[in-house]
C-alpha cells in the first residue's frame, strides 16, 4: 500500500481552507479523500522500458533504451533525453501506457536516457557546474565515441530544468548536440505573470535558512512550494481520479505520475542555493550572469537548430518564461501545445500535440 501523497495533511488543510463556508465542501473533500485512498490501495506498478547502462560517473548514468526489434538500426538518429534535477528521470519513461522514451524509439530514433541519480549520495560540495560540464558533457562524449554512432545525428531533448542545463552544456561544448529541443524549459524567470516566482520570493528566506542548517533542500520543502501555486490542485486531481475506472489506461497513468511526484529528490546545499538564489531570485541565465567554468552561458552563440515547446497552460514554467529563449535564438522553431507542465509528458493530448511535433522536427533535422 502506498503512503503518498507526500504532505497529505497540508493538501487537506489547504483544500479545507479554500472550501471554508461553501455548501459543497463536505462532498468535495469526501471525493478527494476517496481518490487518495484509491491511489494508496492501487495494485498497479508502472513498468519501465528495458535498458542498458552505457556510462556512469558518480550517481549520474546514461542508459540506452531498447526499442522494439528492428527499430534501433545503426543509421537511425539518436535522441538523448535530459530530465530536471528536481524529480527523477522516470517521467520520461513513465509507464508502459505513456513512455516518451519508448514512443520515440518506435518512431525510428535510438533513444538514450540521462539520469542525474541521487545527488545526496554525491560529494557535499557538488555544484551545477560539475553536473553540466563534467557529468553531462562526459556522458554525451562517451555516447559519441561509440563506433556505431559516430556518423549519427545526436539530438538533445531537455525537459524543464533539463533544457536549461543542456543549454549550459552547449555553451561549454558547442558541438555536443546536433540539435536541441527545449520542452517546457524556463529561461527568463521574471517573464509572464510570475506566479511561481512570487511564491519562491516569499518562500526563499525561510527555505535558504533551513538549507544552510541542514545542508540540503528537502523534497518536502519543494513540494510545499509547488503546492502553493495551485492550492486546489490536489483536490481537483484526486477527485477526478475517484471517478475513473481503476483498470483504465487513464487511471494507470495517474498512478504512475503520482508515484513520480512522490519520489522527489532532495537537493544538496550548493545546487539548491544556485537554483533558488541565482536562477529564480537573480534571474542569472536570462541576465547573462550564469557562469560555467568562468564563461557566461550565452545561447545566442549556438549554431544548431533549436525547437522550443512552450504551453500557455503550463503553470510551473509559464509560456513567456519558456518562450523567452527565442530572444537569443530568433531562428528557433516553436510548438505551442495546449497541455500543462506534466501534461506535455503524460496528458491525453501529449502524443498528438507534443511528441509527434518533436519527433517530426528531429527527423527533419537528421
Amino acid at each position: 500500500m502506498r503512503d503518498g501523497p507526500k504532505l497529505l495533511s497540508m493538501h487537506l488543510g489547504m483544500t479545507g481552507a479554500c472550501l471554508q463556508g461553501q455548501e459543497e465542501a463536505v462532498r468535495v473533500l469526501t471525493e478527494m479523500v476517496r481518490g487518495i485512498q484509491l491511489y494508496q490501495k492501487s495494485k498497479y506498478n508502472p513498468e519501465r522500458s528495458p535498458r542498458d547502462l552505457i556510462w556512469q560517473e558518480g550517481e549520474s548514468r546514461l542508459y540506452r533504451i531498447r526499442g522494439p526489434e528492428g527499430t534501433d538500426a545503426e543509421e537511425n538518429p539518436v535522441c538523448v533525453l535530459i530530465p530536471s534535477l528536481i524529480n527523477g528521470s522516470s517521467i520520461l519513461d513513465l509507464c508502459a501506457e505513456r513512455s516518451l522514451a519508448s514512443w520515440l524509439s518506435e518512431q525510428g530514433l535510438n533513444v538514450y536516457l540521462f539520469d542525474w541519480g541521487d545527488l545526496m549520495k554525491e560529494a557535499n560540495d557538488i555544484t551545477i557546474e560539475t553536473l553540466v560540464c563534467d557529468r553531462m558533457v562526459h556522458a554525451i562524449k562517451r555516447l559519441k565515441s561509440v563506433s556505431r554512432l559516430k556518423n549519427s545525428t545526436i539530438h538533445g531533448l531537455g525537459y524543464c530544468m533539463g533544457g536549461a542545463l543542456s543549454l549550459g552544456a552547449l555553451s561549454h561544448e558547442p558541438d555536443l548536440f546536433n540539435s536541441m529541443t527545449l520542452l517546457a524549459t524556463p529561461w527568463d524567470f521574471y517573464a509572464g505573470q510570475k506566479t511561481l516566482l512570487h511564491h519562491v520570493q516569499f518562500w526563499a528566506p525561510s527555505a535558504l535558512s533551513a538549507i544552510e542548517n541542514k545542508k540540503y533542500l528537502s523534497a518536502d520543502q519543494l513540494q510545499s512550494l509547488f503546492a502553493g501555486v495551485d492550492p486546489m490542485l490536489a483536490q481537483k486531481k484526486f477527485s477526478r481520479f475517484s471517478k475513473m475506472d481503476m483498470d483504465s489506461e487513464s487511471a494507470r497513468i495517474f498512478v504512475a505520475v503520482e508515484d513520480w511526484i512522490n519520489d522527489g529528490k532532495d537537493l544538496p546545499l550548493n545546487i539548491a542555493k544556485e537554483c533558488i538564489s541565482d536562477w529564480f531570485i537573480s534571474n542569472a541565465p536570462y541576465a547573462g550572469k550564469w557562469f560555467l567554468k568562468g564563461k557566461a552561458v550565452d545561447p545566442s552563440t549556438m549554431n544548431i537548430p533549436v525547437h522550443i515547446v512552450a504551453s500557455p497552460k503550463d503553470q510551473l514554467v509559464e509560456y513567456d518564461a519558456a518562450l523567452s529563449i527565442k530572444e537569443a535564438l530568433p531562428e528557433a522553431d516553436v510548438t505551442l501545445p495546449s497541455c500543462g507542465h506534466i501534461g506535455m509528458i503524460a496528458g491525453k493530448d501529449s502524443i498528438e500535440q507534443v511528441w509527434q511535433p518533436m519527433a517530426k522536427w528531429m527527423k527533419k533535422h537528421s
